[in-house]
Order: structure tokens, then C-alpha cells, then sequence
């Protein structure tokens, strides 16, 4: 349905707007002439706050959101991570339609105060109402999915999105068919937009049953299940000359940086790039080494979900398992695709790569060739 760009940032939350807005701004001038724009920039309006409202709740419930897609029924929140109880998944679900059905209910207030009610006002209560309601119907991808699949984790104990799926797709269905019938009653406009907010909420839906397929695939494994515990570490006072002997002695192309017994930070092989060949026997690794941050530390009980979105964050895919600040394993992007493979795609998807060596142990080896 088209390409997401960032319109906002407001503090620190990036808000990206869909193109079907396009769309959207087309059938609403179809159906009120020269009122069109001033239409669908309330409608934004109303999904801005909706977006906003949602990221509130969300950190409020301790949760982080990477971005919000704004389509024509609000905001959808890429989480972090899931709410960590059924009340905090509900509140967080209530909160963008809660704030969007306020303001339908302050414009509405006003325009029956003022004489006479400008446009605006009605336009506004209009769209606070629409965007409301749509959310609040029980399905993927809006609040009220996400509401369904709180009850019923609050009703047996567990998460599950089938619901919701289910819920989902029979929304979809309902509005193509109304959709249908009001194009063959004349209604083409009204028509044209149910169907249209069909497929948004289609296109949505795709992208929130990805993120909840993944969720629940690795929220239940904990780092310790995916980490290599063999590790290959290297000093700050090597040489970047022995640290490229070493990125081809063993094919990695990071390693844990290690002094006096301490992790002290990361080295990527993309990192040698920044300095000159002819300068490698002089240079030493501590002055190229990342040093070590919250997004490059796990521990070994975090779950692997916690553990991709802060490999995705860091930039290079990898992290360094400390168990109390004791190097116990290194995880990588392939770590936590073998996972995925493994729940998602069944042992007839695993890639054919040979197996990685060290696993049962929980030795560090030292800057140099591998041992023969």
C-alpha cells in the first residue's frame, strides 16, 4: 500500500505517516467538494492523537515503541517487546481510542455551544468518532485486536492472537461487503472509502501478525538457549595487524574485547575499515573497540525477543552475554535465526550450514590462531 516516511518525532518517537492518506484526502474531496482537505487534515489530527495517546500508554506500561504507522483508522505502534500483564495490553489498547472519542465528545460539546457550529468543529467530531469507533472494532490490526487478545489472555492464563486473527479477517470481510453494496446502491464514494479502509486495515494486519509471530516465538526462549559459549575473545592491546589474523583464523567478524579477566567492549570488522592498512601494525584495538553499552550487553535469562531488538538497535547484530559481569556466551543474528527457524519453519527450513563448534563448553579463548 505504499511507503511509511516520518513526519514526527515527538520526543524521541517517530511517527510515519502511510500513503494511502493519498487516498484518503481523494475520496473525502469526492464526497465533500471543497471541504476534502480540511477533512482528512482533522482526520490526521485525530490519528495523530490517537498515536500519541497509544505511545503514552505503551511508556507508562514500561514498554519502548520503535516507530507508529499512521493510517486512516490511527496509529499502529511497533513495540519493543509485549505488555508484561493482561491489564497493562488493555490499558495500552484503550488508550488511543479513549483519546480520540475525547475529542469527538469536546468538539462535539463546542458545536453545540457555539451558534453557529463552524465546519470545523463538526469535521473534527467527525473524524475523533470514526477513528474511535474503527479501533474499538474486535480485530487485527486495530486496538480492539488488541483488546480480544488481552481478555483472552486474561481468560486462560496465556497470550493468543488467534482470536483476534480470526476477529481480524471477519471485519475485513464485512467492509468489502458493505463497501459492495453501497457501490451498487450509487453510493460510490462511501463504497470506494469501506473498501479502501479494508485494505488498510489488510495491509496493517500483515505486518501486526509478523510482529506477533514473532513475539511469540521468542519471548518464551531465554538467551542462555541460543548463546555460543565458546567464546573467542580478544585484548584491548592487540594489534589491528593481529586482530585481522584473527577475524581469518576463525571467520568471526566480531569479538568481545577482554582485559584483566573484564569484558570492556566489542570489535567489529568493520571497524578495521576506518584505518589505513599501512597503520595496522601500530594501532591497537582498544582505540578502535565499541565500548561496552546497554545494547551490547544480555543476560543469559533475558529473552531472546529483548535480546533481537537490541541487536537491531546496535547496528552490528551481535551481543555479549554477561552473566554479573562475567563473560558467559556471545549471541548473534544467526543465533536467534536458528531459533525462528526451528519454531517457525521446521527442521525442512534450516539452512544447510555446518554446525557451530564450542557449544557445550564455557571457555574463552585468547587472541590467536585456533588451537589444531
Amino acid at each position: 500500500m505504499g511507503a511509511a516516511p516520518r513526519l514526527l518525532a515527538p520526543a524521541g518517537l517517530a511517527i510515519h505517516a502511510h500513503a494511502g492518506w493519498l487516498a484518503v484526502w481523494a475520496i473525502l474531496t469526492l464526497i465533500l467538494g471543497s471541504g476534502g482537505l480540511p477533512a482528512t487534515l482533522l482526520l490526521f489530527v485525530a490519528a495523530v492523537v490517537h498515536a500519541l495517546a497509544q505511545g503514552l500508554a505503551a511508556w507508562g506500561a514500561g514498554l519502548r515503541i520503535r516507530r507508529i504507522t499512521l493510517h486512516v483508522f490511527g496509529g499502529v505502534p511497533d513495540l519493543e517487546g509485549g505488555p508484561a500483564s493482561p491489564r497493562a495490553a488493555a490499558l495500552v489498547a484503550l488508550a488511543g481510542p479513549a483519546a480520540s472519542l475525547v475529542v469527538a465528545a469536546g468538539a462535539a460539546g463546542l458545536a453545540s455551544v457555539l451558534r453557529p457550529a463552524g465546519l470545523g468543529l463538526l469535521y473534527m467530531a467527525t473524524a475523533g468518532a470514526a477513528v474511535g469507533l474503527v479501533n474499538l472494532l474486535p480485530g487485527d490490526p486495530v486496538d480492539g485486536g488488541r483488546l480480544l487478545r488481552a481478555l483472552t489472555w486474561w481468560r486462560t492464563g496465556r497470550p493468543s492472537s488467534r482470536a483476534a486473527s480470526t476477529g481480524g479477517a471477519v471485519v475485513r470481510f464485512a467492509l468489502v461487503i458493505a463497501g459492495g453494496a453501497a457501490l451498487l446502491r450509487g453510493a460510490a464514494p462511501i463504497g470506494a472509502g469501506l473498501i479502501l479502509l479494508a485494505l488498510f486495515l489488510r495491509d496493517a494486519a500483515a505486518a501486526s501478525s509478523a510482529e506477533i509471530a514473532l513475539r511469540e516465538a521468542l519471548t518464551p526462549v531465554k538467551v542462555r538457549e541460543a548463546m555460543t559459549r565458546s567464546v573467542v575473545a580478544v585484548p584491548p592491546e592487540a594489534t589491528i595487524a593481529q586482530l585481522v589474523e584473527t577475524f581469518w583464523a576463525y571467520h568471526f567478524t566480531s569479538f568481545p574485547v577482554m582485559s584483566e579477566g573484564a569484558v570492556v567492549g566489542l570489535v567489529d570488522v568493520r571497524d578495521v575499515a576506518a584505518v589505513g592498512r599501512e597503520h595496522w601494525p601500530r594501532t591497537r584495538v582498544r582505540t578502535l573497540m565499541r565500548p561496552l553499552g546497554v545494547d551490547l550487553v544480555v543476560a543469559p535469562d533475558d529473552t531472546l525477543l529483548a535480546a533481537l531488538a537490541k541487536a537491531s538497535r546496535n547496528g552490528i547484530g551481535r551481543l555479549i552475554v554477561l552473566d554479573d559481569r562475567t563473560l558467559a556466551g556471545y549471541l548473534t543474528s544467526h543465533d536467534i535465526t536458528d531459533v525462528l527457524t526451528d519454531k517457525m519453519g521446521g527442521p525442512e527450513m534450516a539452512p544447510q550450514t555446518p554446525p557451530r563448534s564450542g557449544r557445550p563448553g564455557a571457555a574463552v579463548a585468547s587472541l590467536g590462531r585456533p588451537r589444531r
